[in-house]
């Protein structure tokens, strides 16, 4: 009974915010311009798939085709 109690306050007080806590905030919505994100985009999935060339070619064009779609 006695756990359950400890076990209750400190959940109490792990919810609880600190008094010193205060909201973050950031100048944009975005932490990089949109260019950099794509670029660091493409550079991951050149990194995650360098094995198989074929399926990321085909992954990339289904994108660019996709994104035209979209863009009409």
């Amino acid at each position: 009974m006695e756990a359950e109690q400890n076990k209750k306050r400190g959940m109490v007080l792990l919810f609880q915010p600190h008094s010193i806590t205060f909201e973050l905030h950031f100048s944009s919505q975005y932490s990089q311009p949109f260019h950099v994100q794509c670029l660091a985009c493409l550079w991951k999935q050149y990194w995650s798939y360098w094995r198989n060339l074929t399926y990321t070619g085909i992954v990339i064009v289904l994108i660019l085709l996709f994104l035209f779609c979209i863009m009409i």
